[in-house]
Parts: C-alpha cells; sequence; structure tokens
C-alpha cells in the first residue's frame, strides 16, 4: 500500500547533509486552499521571454517605469526609453558603463544616479532633454528617493544625505541637509516606503519624516533607530508594503531581513544563513522585488559566487534560482534588475543588453532550458532497514508539447542512503504526452535502506507541477 511522505517543501540544506539537504531549484512551494488534492505544490518559476534590446553596449543597469508610465532602461552608458511593443530609444548617455544605477521621478523630471562614479543625470518630461546635474550642492551619491516633491540621495562617505530644492532635480541647496546620527555608522543606502525614509548604514538603521516646515526639513522619528545595518546597500527592496535588506550588526552579518512596523524581523532560515555567511563576498548583492499570481517575492543575487535566493512573502518559503547556459554551466537568475510596466513584469540581464518579460506560461530562458531540482527531507524509520517496492511521482501529467524536445515530457529519480552526500544511476521516467492525462510517474524494486533521501530533476520546457510523492515500505 503506498503512503504519502513529505516531499514537496522549501529549500533548506544545512551545514551537515545528514541533518537536512533539502533543494528547491526553480520550483517555488505554494500553499493551496484546504480542500485541494495537496496542501503544498511546486510551481515552475517563471521563464524569461525577450521583449526589448536595448543601446548602449553592456548589460542591463537600471529599469524604472516613473509615474507617467514612460518605461526607462539604462544599458551600458545609454538610457532609453522602452516602449509597449519592445522598440526602445535612446534619451541620453552617461559616463560610465558598468554599476547598478537607481532612478525614480517626481512627475516632472527623471532623475538618475550614479553610484559608480557619484554622478547625476535630469530628463525633463516637457522636452526630453537629458544633462548631468551640475550643482556644486549635488552630494553625488549611490542611491536616491523621492517624497514630498524633493528628490533625496546620500552622501557617500558620511552620515549625511541631502534633498533638492522642491519639483526641481537640478538644483541641491547647501542647507537641504540632514544626517542619521542614532548610530556612528556612516549612510550607504536609503529608500522611501510609504512616505517616510529609511536610512541605511551598515550596522544600523533609522527612519525620518518631512516635518512640513517651509523649505523642507527632514528629521527622525523618535524610536526609529536600530541596531541592525545593510552590509549589501543594493540588496534594499521593497514591495508595497515592506523592506528588505541583507543585515549586519555588532554581532555577525549574512541575515535577511524585512520590517514590522519599524521593527527588523528576520526571514532568512538557518541554512539560508550558513550559505550566505559562507561565500567569499556578499556585500555586492542585488534584489529587488516583485509580484506574480498571487506571490510577493524578494530575490537577491549574489555575483561573485553566482547564486540566486528568492524568499516568498507570501508563504515564508525559501527557494533558489538559476539560469544555465548552453553548456550546462548553472549561474545565478539572469534577471538583475526589475520593474512592473505595461500590465507585466520585466527584469534586465546581466550578461547582456536584453530586457524581459517575467512570463508564467514560457518555460525557458530565452530559449535556454530552465533546470529545476527536488531534494527531498529524509526519509527513514528509526534507522530501522526499510524495503521500498516503489516510488510514486504526483504530478500534473499529460503536459508534452506537440513537437520537439517537451514531446514527451521526462522527469529522472536518483536516489541517496547515505545522507546526500552520494547518489545513485539516473532513472527516466516519462510525465507524458500531450493528453496522457492518466499517466502514472513510477519507479519499482527501489532496494532497501535505513536512510533515504529521493531527488528528482528535469528540463522540458513544460509545466511543471509537483503534487507529492507517495511510497510503498514493505
Amino acid at each position: 500500500m503506498s503512503t504519502p511522505i513529505p516531499f514537496v517543501g522549501p529549500a533548506y540544506t544545512n551545514d551537515s547533509l545528514n541533518i537536512n539537504c533539502q533543494r528547491c531549484l526553480n520550483w517555488y512551494p505554494e500553499v493551496d486552499d484546504s480542500n485541494s488534492k495537496s496542501s503544498l505544490s511546486l510551481k515552475p518559476r517563471p521563464g524569461l521571454k525577450p521583449f526589448a534590446t536595448l543601446d548602449g553596449g553592456g548589460s542591463i543597469r537600471a529599469l524604472y517605469n516613473a509615474s507617467n508610465d514612460r518605461f526607462f532602461g539604462v544599458c551600458g552608458n545609454t538610457l532609453s526609453e522602452i516602449y509597449s511593443n519592445g522598440t526602445s530609444i535612446s534619451r541620453g548617455t552617461i559616463t560610465s558603463t558598468t554599476g547598478i544605477v537607481k532612478m525614480t521621478d517626481n512627475g516632472f523630471q527623471l532623475i538618475l544616479v550614479d553610484g559608480s562614479n557619484g554622478k547625476g543625470y535630469i530628463l525633463n518630461f516637457s522636452d526630453d532633454s537629458f544633462a548631468e546635474i551640475t550643482d556644486l550642492g549635488y552630494p553625488g551619491g549611490t542611491h536616491v528617493a523621492f517624497i514630498d516633491q524633493y528628490f533625496i540621495s546620500n552622501k557617500p562617505n558620511t552620515q549625511s544625505y541631502q534633498w533638492s530644492d522642491l519639483a526641481d532635480g537640478t538644483s541641491w541647496p547647501g542647507l537641504n541637509i540632514a544626517s542619521s546620527e542614532g548610530s556612528p555608522d556612516y549612510l550607504t543606502s536609503l529608500i522611501a516606503l510609504n512616505g517616510e525614509l529609511w536610512l541605511f548604514g551598515p550596522q544600523s538603521y533609522e527612519i525620518h519624516y518631512n516635518t512640513g516646515l517651509s523649505h523642507g526639513t527632514f528629521a527622525r522619528i523618535q524610536g526609529s533607530n536600530h541596531g541592525v545595518g545593510n552590509i549589501a546597500p543594493y540588496s534594499l527592496a521593497k514591495s508595497d508594503t515592506n523592506i528588505f535588506w541583507i543585515g549586519g550588526d555588532d554581532g555577525g552579518w549574512g541575515r535577511v531581513y524585512t520590517n514590522e512596523g519599524y521593527q527588523p524581523r528576520v526571514i532568512s532560515t538557518h541554512a539560508i544563513e550558513q550559505a550566505i555567511q559562507r561565500y567569499s563576498k556578499i556585500d555586492d548583492a542585488i534584489g529587488y522585488s516583485y509580484q506574480k499570481l498571487g506571490h510577493d517575492f524578494y530575490q537577491i543575487s549574489f555575483p561573485t559566487p553566482s547564486v540566486t535566493w528568492v524568499y516568498d512573502a507570501t508563504t515564508s518559503l525559501w527557494h533558489e534560482e538559476s539560469w544555465t547556459n548552453s553548456n550546462n554551466i548553472s549561474y545565478m537568475a539572469r534577471g538583475i534588475v526589475q520593474d512592473f510596466a505595461f500590465g507585466e513584469v520585466f527584469v534586465g540581464d546581466w550578461r547582456s543588453s536584453s530586457v524581459f518579460e517575467v512570463d508564467s506560461d514560457t518555460y525557458t530562458d530565452d530559449g535556454d532550458l530552465i533546470h529545476r531540482e527536488r531534494t527531498s527531507p529524509h526519509i527513514w524509520n528509526n534507522l530501522d532497514r526499510s524495503f521500498y517496492g516503489s516510488f510514486q511521482l504526483d504530478v500534473e501529467s499529460g503536459i508534452g508539447l506537440v513537437s520537439g524536445q517537451g514531446e514527451d515530457p521526462q522527469i529522472m529519480l536518483q536516489i541517496s542512503n547515505d545522507g546526500g552526500h552520494t547518489w545513485g544511476s539516473e532513472r527516466w521516467r516519462s510525465a507524458g504526452k500531450l493528453g496522457e492525462y492518466r499517466k502514472r510517474v513510477k519507479w519499482n524494486r527501489l532496494g532497501s535502506s535505513r536512510d533515504r533521501i529521493f531527488r528528482i530533476k528535469c528540463t522540458d520546457p513544460v509545466k511543471w507541477i509537483v503534487l507529492g510523492a507517495y511510497l510503498e515500505v514493505e
């Protein structure tokens, strides 16, 4: 008789595989309604559908959908406007070619802040003129925010930030300056949420607001200073209601946080923290947040180890994402910057001048196969030897394509009997050609073990959905 096993779940690979070695790669767990067949299923993460190719050479450094629904991207040294049909036009050039760029607007002007060299630029929406900010008061920051018709930017290597004249990003009066003084660390990043300004150093943050005085004055909200900072300035991102970042404090670094009101809340698991804290470099991490099919995702990519982790704020579960090239070498996810425009989620490519639509009905990354993997928790019975008659995977079957790769989609099973340290031979099964909805995905005569782990992999470009797994144990 078959019995269900705890197969579907998030990523959780402990630094000791004998404790836990769960992997969830290019699938995300979805918590289903109580009346559903499965309480937890695996959905395929969306693929990347080509949308636009921008001028400027190099890679995409920023995407921004302005308040007037004009969509912009920075590729190499060129700012381009992107239209709904995927065409684009250059709106100006900047002096650098690499590094993350930040943009925002006030309804009349778009400001572009280039953290790689401290320069800022303004695009006037009225006539599309584009020029560098030459005001000597401009702070040369790495981040920019917009609150109450003021542009706000940090002043590098200080505790200070400055704001522009009202509704004018070309003018930065010397008196429009304030400091984050709750802690002595320098201000390295900032972001606006719900009309309030969140200011981060490596070991602390505090929140300021516009006091409403006639010349514009910002001040700290009492009690908003906390001893948790942001050690990766470009990991800072926000959803409609929350901020996300990679934190550090006096005791260490490498946890992932969100806010609960003004309070910091850890959202990383021990397994995620163990992974992050072993990377040789994490302060170059880049993050963004987006919503797709009812899920709020915070995605963090680490360029040095070339790894991407994703936190689902809807389920509080983590998964891993990757891109695999034609030589079967895996890297971090292609999308490095993101924004929402024309009713769709778009990402910019870290390796080319391409802008992609994040599309749930696309099952490749711009034509490259998506390698999906799920590794189960340990399956054991008080370490007594168990004999396995069969393993059956509950998947959405009959998903084959009309022709080509995926016409008869295949899924592979491997078994580990030593805690996930080594794996047995690959055993492939069909998930059903198009319309074979009753196809069973089952492996028989699987031997015995005192502690077993099951791993599945698939690459065919089809709609892979996993509902669970069942074992016949003798």
